[in-house]
């Protein structure tokens, strides 16, 4: 008998892993995005109002269960993790905590723990206006950051150099993040990384160190790099780093994908999640070890142990770069994908808009149109190699009359 996931808002390339590996789905999302994804491959789909309560969706997920019961619940999206946690809960089933899934969205209380615990000092607030900005701006000093205490891709994020900067980032704030509470944090200056890592039971399997590059005005991610070029010490310390943060939330089970600010201080968090890391590094693994981390997070849910089969060494260096076109306008058509794609070293060449697509004057991690990932002897030549091709990808754009 096929093993029944209930998964939990949407999540296509992911879903479509599920079905891959046989196993029967339902999924219940927000109506608006039923029609965006294909409907194939599920047994059944429920919508509901993207503002529906939660009690609606546990309520839902319990008669879809009684019917046909289900043997895992699959919170594969992070902005609907919070949801899969409460089901998962209110039918017995495994999955993240709620605690945990709550620690690894909001900021703040994350920031908490971590102080209590003594593995992160950074200081943070909730402000409501710009007042609270300017106090916190007066007591630590410029330059500082504000963000959506629940946010995820740069959605709502400024870097404040000054007082100057408070009207414009509030501007931005309540354009993209109107419904989330406002968290200014210390800028934390260094290298910035990620650790991506695998639980099972309480052992953490910790992947790779990725270095991430980011866009210097928008702060977009724009490429990454697996495994990064950094000294064994420092590759040590922020595995170590990454752990005692796992340890602290009360990640037991899955992937996390955890972001590490290397200053002078040594390592401070900028954020966790609990799932896997976006911007293609996935894919990145898969390229130097030959394994899933999707397939793998997929058939933990399912109840199989996995851990033995979470790589425990890369083999050479593989690289991402993404372009974010320059809005506003609408995209014709993107050129030269072929000779991107012959270039030495590519494994692949994702065109990620379609003509068609508007393309904004407001920037995060959805404005990335197209990337490139490749391979590498050492990470520059990965890094070289993934850059040198994106830069042959042209996007075609109609602007708007002035």
């Amino acid at each position: 008998m096929q093993h029944h996931m209930l998964v939990i808002g949407r999540s296509r390339e992911i879903h479509a892993k599920v079905a891959k590996l046989g196993f029967r789905m339902s999924v219940i999302a927000a109506k608006a995005k039923l029609s965006t994804m294909d409907m194939t491959i599920y047994d059944r789909a429920v919508g509901l109002p993207v503002d529906a309560p939660l009690d609606e969706w546990v309520a839902l997920a319990r008669s879809i269960h009684a019917v046909d019961p289900v043997v895992a619940i699959g919170g594969l999206s992070e902005t609907t993790q919070y949801i899969a946690a409460a089901v998962a809960e209110d039918l017995g089933l495994p999955y993240a905590s709620s605690r945990t899934v709550l620690l690894s969205r909001d900021k703040y209380e994350m920031r908490q723990v971590l102080r209590e615990r003594g593995i992160d000092t950074t200081a943070s607030r909730v402000v409501s206006n710009a007042v609270g900005i300017e106090n916190f701006a007066a007591e630590y000093g410029y330059p500082i950051v504000l963000k959506p205490r629940d946010g995820q891709g740069k959605m709502g994020f400024s870097l404040l150099r000054g007082a100057d900067d408070v009207s414009p980032a509030l501007a931005r704030f309540e354009a993209q993040s109107p419904a989330s509470d406002m968290l200014v944090e210390e800028f934390l200056e260094g290298d910035e990384y990620s650790v991506e890592a695998f639980s099972e039971e309480g052992e953490h399997r910790l992947i790779c160190v990725t270095k991430k590059y980011k866009d210097p005005r928008t702060f977009v991610e724009i490429g990454h790099c697996v495994p990064a070029s950094i000294a064994p010490e420092t590759d040590r310390v922020l595995k170590d780093y990454a752990a005692r943060v796992l340890d602290a939330i009360g990640v037991r089970n899955g992937p996390s994908h955890t972001e590490i600010m290397m200053g002078p201080e040594g390592p401070r968090i900028v954020e966790t999640h609990v799932r896997l890391p976006g911007g293609a590094v996935v894919t990145l693994i898969d390229l130097l070890s030959s394994v899933d981390l999707d397939e793998l997070w997929i058939r933990q849910l399912v109840g199989q142990s996995v851990l033995k089969e979470v790589p425990a060494e890369l083999h050479g260096h593989a690289a991402s770069a993404f372009a974010v076109p320059e809005g506003p306008g609408t995209l014709l058509r993107i050129e030269g994908e072929e000779q991107a794609s012959e270039q030495p070293g590519v494994a692949e060449v994702r065109l990620i808009f379609e003509p068609g697509t508007e393309i904004s004057d407001v920037y995060d991690s959805d404005s990335r149109g197209a990337g490139v990932l490749a391979r590498g002897f050492t990470a520059q030549e990965a890094v070289a190699r993934s850059r040198a091709a994106l830069k042959l990808l042209k996007f075609q754009i109609s602007r708007p009359e002035k």
